[in-house]
C-alpha cells in the first residue's frame, strides 16, 4: 500500500519540489495551497493553514479518499525581514499565525488518525534561523525557534503511539522567498543603511542557495528510515558549520561572527 503524504505550502518552492519528487517515488502525495489549484503531478487541496475550517475539511478529504495519512510535512511558512522596532504588529501576528499556529492546528487535526493507526511521521520544516538569531529577521527566527521547541516536546508526547516527529532545518534554498518575504523598511528609518546591506546579503544567499530538490531528497530518506532522530540540517557546508560554531564557541564570539558576515 502506497504511503500517503500530506505536504503544506506545495504550490511552489520546497513544498512543490517535495510533493512532485515523492509522487515520482511512488508515494501518494497531497499538496496544499492557499489558492485553489488544479491537480497536476500531485493532488492539490485548497488549505490556508491559518483557516481552521479549511484544515478540517482538507484532512477529512484525504482520509475519505485514502483512509490514512502516513506522513505530515509542515512546510508552509512566511518569511520576514526588517528591524523589530519598525515591524508592524499585524505582520508579526501574520507570521506566527502561519509559521506556528498553522503547524499546531494541522498537527492537532492529523494526530488522532495517526494515533488510531499507531504509526506516522510528522516532519516540521524549520530553518537554520531557528537555532540562531539573525539580524533583521527577529520575527522569522522567533517563529522557527518556536517550531524547534514544539518538535522536541511533541516527539516525547507521541512516541508511545508509534508516531515519530522531527524537524528539518534548511539553510538558504533557491526559492521565491525573496519576492514573498514581508519587509518592514522605509527611507527615513534609522536602520535603513544597515538593513539595506544585510537585506542584500540575505537575497544573494537565497539566489546562491541549494536546490529545493536537495530538501525533497532528504525528506524522502527520512520517510524511508525506520527510526528518525529529532533534528536534521540541510544546506551548504558553511551554513551547517555555522550551527556547529553556535554550539561550540562563546556567545559573544559567535555574535561577532554573525555581525561581520551580515555587515551590521
Amino acid at each position: 500500500m502506497s504511503k500517503v503524504i500530506l505536504i503544506t505550502g506545495a504550490s511552489s518552492g520546497i513544498g512543490n519540489s517535495m510533493a512532485v519528487y515523492l509522487q515520482q517515488q511512488g508515494y501518494t502525495a497531497y499538496g496544499t495551497s492557499r489558492r485553489a489549484m488544479p491537480d497536476g503531478a500531485v493532488k492539490m487541496l485548497k488549505m490556508d493553514i491559518t483557516n481552521e475550517t479549511e484544515i478540517v475539511q482538507g484532512v477529512k478529504q484525504v482520509i475519505e479518499n485514502e483512509g490514512h495519512i502516513d506522513v505530515l510535512v509542515n512546510n508552509a511558512g512566511l518569511g520576514t525581514a526588517g528591524a523589530l522596532e519598525e515591524t508592524p504588529l499585524s505582520d508579526i501576528e501574520q507570521v506566527f499565525a502561519t509559521n506556528v499556529m498553522g503547524v499546531v492546528r494541522l498537527t492537532q487535526e492529523v494526530l488522532p488518525y495517526m494515533r488510531k493507526q499507531q504509526s506516522g511521521k510528522i516532519i516540521n520544516i524549520g530553518s537554520i534561523g531557528g537555532v540562531m538569531g539573525l539580524p533583521y529577521r527577529a520575527t522569522y527566527c522567533a517563529s522557527k525557534f518556536a517550531i524547534d521547541g514544539l518538535t522536541e516536546a511533541l516527539r516525547m508526547e507521541v512516541a508511545p503511539f508509534g508516531i515519530q516527529v522531527c524537524s528539518v532545518l534548511p539553510g538558504d534554498v533557491r526559492t521565491g522567498i525573496n519576492e514573498h518575504r514581508l519587509t518592514a523598511t522605509n527611507d527615513t528609518s534609522i536602520y535603513k543603511e544597515s538593513f539595506d546591506r544585510t537585506h542584500q546579503i540575505m537575497n544573494d544567499d537565497v539566489m546562491q542557495g541549494i536546490a529545493p530538490e536537495m530538501v525533497a531528497k532528504k525528506i524522502h530518506k527520512l520517510i524511508k528510515k525506520r527510526h528518525i532522530s529529532g533534528k536534521y540540517l540541510v544546506g551548504k557546508p558553511l551554513q551547517k558549520f555555522t550551527v556547529f560554531l553556535k554550539r561550540n564557541i562563546p556567545n559573544l564570539v559567535f555574535e561577532q561572527v554573525i555581525k561581520m558576515y551580515y555587515k551590521v
